[in-house]
């Protein structure tokens, strides 16, 4: 049997499919909150004129920003882990530049346009919780 599976192996090309690139944590976690800006940045431009929109979409991405950053606190416990992670982020921060202020002044906006008091809170609050990195 194992002679028949090294002749179709032979058959077939005999070479094994090349393994993709191992990816580090760190860069998953880099590219996570590289995405996660992109998405605070797309949420708050597309809603811009719409407040309680706004407010509705914000919520659950922030929570999940939360989780990430959450993330990140536990990575960049470790000296070793968080040098890792300090790198592959230096990557995301030349991407976009501007992206973070267009997204304040989308968020600040949607805030002009809140139509009660209750809705600007709940955008405060959403804002207040969105988690920030040093």
């Amino acid at each position: 049997m194992r002679r028949a599976v090294i002749l179709l192996a032979v058959a077939c090309g005999g070479k094994p499919a090349p393994r993709p690139p191992q990816v580090s944590p760190a860069e998953t976690l880099a590219k996570q909150l590289g995405d996660d800006l992109a998405k605070l940045a797309e949420l708050a431009h597309r809603h811009a004129v719409d407040c309680g929109a706004l407010v509705s979409v914000l919520r659950p991405h922030v929570e999940q920003m939360k989780r990430h950053a959450g993330d990140v606190e536990l990575m960049m416990a470790d000296p070793v882990k968080g040098a890792e992670l300090k790198a592959a982020l230096a990557g995301y921060a030349d991407r976009s530049p501007g992206r973070t202020d267009q997204a304040a002044k989308d968020l600040g906006a949607a805030y002009l346009r809140c139509p009660d008091a209750t809705t600007k809170y709940q955008l405060e609050k959403a804002i207040a919780d969105m988690p920030t990195f040093e």
